[in-house]
């Protein structure tokens, strides 16, 4: 018997917003080691980073503004696309 990902509009919001916050996330990284280089606290940089990240992504994901629905959107893309792929691999594996 195969089981597949559920393919409603709850769970493409849930896989897109993961995708949004990991590259969020990922492009953060990416500009802390930048300036990490130059701090002997780069432990207590990432810490700080996940814990702003986690506090101000929440507000932008849920906000209605023209400017995030357009991201949302593209977002919600990728995660069907995502879920599909999985999907297809699920059945044939």
């Amino acid at each position: 018997m195969s089981y597949l990902i559920p393919v409603d509009q709850d769970t493409i919001d849930l896989v897109a917003k993961a995708i949004a916050r990991e590259r969020v996330v990922h492009e953060a990284r990416s500009q802390l080691s930048n300036i990490s280089r130059n701090y002997t606290n780069a432990p207590d940089l990432t810490k700080e980073l996940e814990r702003m990240v986690d506090e101000n992504f929440e507000k932008v994901w849920n906000s209605k503004d023209p400017a995030v629905s357009a991201p949302k959107h593209e977002y919600q893309m990728d995660a069907l696309v995502a879920i599909n792929a999985l999907n297809l691999k699920l059945l044939i594996s």
